[in-house]
């Protein structure tokens, strides 16, 4: 026998004895009981907490910022998904119920987000007042009483409006 063909039937041999032996040990193990992992996945994000905010509290660039540094790349690959059929698989990965229970898990989250964010709502409804008020002039100046003044009117407002900004 060469040694070529001894080392391929050593190798042969080797490779059944270390599937047979995976296999052998495969078949004792119990299946895991899906509740069991999923406490056991939900406790170790929880206390993970910690790590977790300190990962963020490690990140050194705004996400968004990255992002738009990045847009050409992000476009790229929307497109890519969107032709290969991931982005529309995804997009048909939640039914109907399976959002309802998400979305109405959140309401109850809504009231708390605002409250955190009163200032900064606070700010924008003071910002768009005053922009209101200094365009509401020119609209009360303007001739009323007729369809088309109403109109005229209206699309004024429709145009002051479109052009408003709120920077945070």
């Amino acid at each position: 026998m060469s040694i070529g063909l001894a080392l391929r039937l050593s190798t042969r041999v080797c490779a059944r004895q270390t599937v047979y032996a995976f296999y052998e040990r495969s078949r004792n193990v119990r299946p895991k009981d899906p509740k069991v992992v999923t406490s056991r996945q939900i406790a170790n994000v929880q206390q993970a907490a910690g790590k977790m905010k300190e990962g963020i509290g490690a990140v050194s660039k705004s996400p968004g910022v990255a992002a738009a540094d990045n847009i050409d790349v992000m476009i790229q690959n929307f497109l890519a998904a969107a032709n290969n059929g991931t982005l529309e698989a995804a997009l048909r990965g939640v039914d109907l119920d399976e959002w309802k229970r998400a979305a109405l898990d959140g309401v109850s989250r809504v009231g708390a987000g605002m409250e955190r964010k009163r200032a900064q709502i606070e700010a924008f409804h003071q910002t768009l007042q005053d922009y209101q008020l200094r365009y509401t002039r020119e609209i009360d100046g303007m001739p009323s009483g007729t369809l088309a003044a109403s109109r005229d009117r209206m699309l004024v407002n429709f145009d002051k409006m479109s052009q408003f900004k709120f920077k945070k």
